[in-house]
């Protein structure tokens, strides 16, 4: 009798022990996984005992969590790192007028005049700025040549 329960409890711990031991291989699971994250590109994912770690960049933190539940879809795997990395927003592209801006005051310093400043709006510019009057035409010059559609003066003369 003891025999019979001591090999049913053998029995027991050899199934326990087999079915738990019997999980995919971390190749196989690197290889499931692979397959899930297919369409999201700069990720890439190891593999250790069941362990994933997720690593690379994406541009929304959606594409990041999109990733890990992917790969809790694959069966074996015991744990996630997601060391996925959200890349920051590219800085805002300026407006027309922004840019219209910029090149006026560059073209601006470089003929010496660094004191004149310019704004902008549905490319009108309205410049101001303390310079000589005989200066004023040659200011106006500039920034019709800047590419301005008009030129609003509200210079300050010596």
């Amino acid at each position: 009798m003891k025999a019979k329960s001591l090999s049913g409890i053998c029995a027991v711990v050899f199934s326990v022990f087999f079915l738990f031991s019997c999980g995919p291989s971390d190749s196989e699971l690197k290889k499931s996984i692979g397959m899930k994250l297919e369409a999201t590109p700069g990720i890439t994912a190891t593999v250790e005992k069941g362990v994933v770690t997720l690593s690379g960049t994406v541009e929304a933190s959606a594409q990041k969590d999109q990733a890990e539940t992917l790969v809790r879809e694959v069966e074996g795997v015991k744990t996630i790192m997601n060391d996925i990395q959200v890349l920051p927003p590219p800085p805002p592209k300026d407006t027309p007028d922004q840019a219209l801006v910029k090149v006026i005051e560059k073209n601006l310093s470089e003929q010496g005049f660094s004191m004149v400043k310019a704004s902008v709006t549905d490319s009108v510019a309205t410049i101001t700025g303390d310079i000589k009057k005989s200066e004023v035409k040659k200011v106006k010059q500039i920034v019709e040549k800047s590419g301005a559609k008009k030129v609003v003066e509200k210079l300050s003369t010596k």
